[in-house]
């Protein structure tokens, strides 16, 4: 969705229904953590490996867009 200014607003609704079971004890449980830099962690420790592109390109993001600022609104250079 996005408004009149141009910004993106994402909204993630999930549901879902899961039959709870009596575990026996001798069963290994494993627990997630959010992580903001990894996505998350388990209880073993183990982490989520997968392609970090927009931190790999953040510097370069970072200096087109303060080239793009000082660009004149609307120029050919801007549309460039």
């Amino acid at each position: 969705m996005t408004n009149s200014n141009g910004n993106y607003y994402v909204s993630v609704l999930t549901e879902f229904e899961k039959e709870i079971q009596k575990m026996p004890s001798n069963d290994k449980v494993i627990g997630f953590d959010f992580s903001m830099s990894e996505l998350f962690v388990s209880s073993e420790n183990q982490r989520a490996d997968y392609p970090k592109y927009f931190r790999m390109l953040e510097e370069k993001l970072k200096k087109l867009q303060k080239s793009l600022s000082r660009k004149v609104k609307f120029s050919k250079n801007w549309y460039k």
